[in-house]
């Protein structure tokens, strides 16, 4: 009488272990299955100490931090504040010291100190922004872009598209996570400068104040 062949059972989709598998990843003795001993959660963290499936988040038994599909990004670096630009240098490039005020945004976007000059005919704006170079080009808010070096830095020139009579002048660095602005505008019609060379002065003898 012939023998009938062993049955062969093939492992239905979701159950051969894969990172993030199928509807049986709450438990079971699957090796390598998520949430098991020994198994990864979705970044490829290797588990050691559970098997639960892993909470984005949270961690196992060992202390490692499981991130499934909710990782948390990492907070913004901190901005610059350009009131921090020392009196005596301040007053070096013209500028009257008890003058400054500072003007920061309301939703914690940007950090700016404005200073009048000791002739009170213009004024200089320092703004550390998370706003990038090419948001500022994108924007549609500013024109006459060009690039150049100040302070053996590569710096960028521009305008605002409103300022018809061209009585102001931005010269600015890109930085880690934004962007640093010297901002000039002429108050009075004989102000001693003509707006970009002021900025770009100033820019120049303040730039080691300015991040990387």
């Amino acid at each position: 009488m012939a023998k009938t062949p062993p049955k062969t059972t093939t492992a239905a989709s979701g159950d051969r272990g894969e990172t993030g598998g199928g509807s049986g990843g709450g438990g079971g003795s699957g090796t390598g299955q998520a949430g098991a001993p020994g198994g990864t959660d979705t970044c490829g963290a290797t588990l050691c100490g559970t098997t639960q499936a892993p909470a984005p988040g949270g961690t196992d038994t060992c202390g490692a931090t499981l991130c499934g599909a909710t990782d948390q990004q990492p907070a913004p670096a901190a901005l610059w504040d350009p009131c921090a630009i020392s009196a005596a240098d301040i007053s070096g490039q013209g500028f009257r010291a008890d003058s400054e005020t500072a003007i920061n945004g309301d939703d914690g976007s940007s950090k700016n100190c404005r200073w009048k000059s000791s002739t009170d005919k213009f004024e200089l704006t320092v703004v550390a922004t998370r706003m990038t170079l090419y948001g500022f080009q994108e924007v549609g808010k500013y024109v006459d872009f060009s690039t150049l070096t100040v302070g053996g830095r590569q710096a960028h020139q521009f305008r605002a598209r409103q300022d018809g009579n061209k009585i102001g002048c931005y010269v600015g660095f890109e930085v880690s996570g934004g962007f640093v602005a010297f901002v000039t505008r002429n108050l009075q019609p004989d102000a001693p400068e003509e707006p970009c060379a002021a900025a770009r002065r100033v820019a120049g003898g303040l730039v080691g104040y300015v991040p990387s």
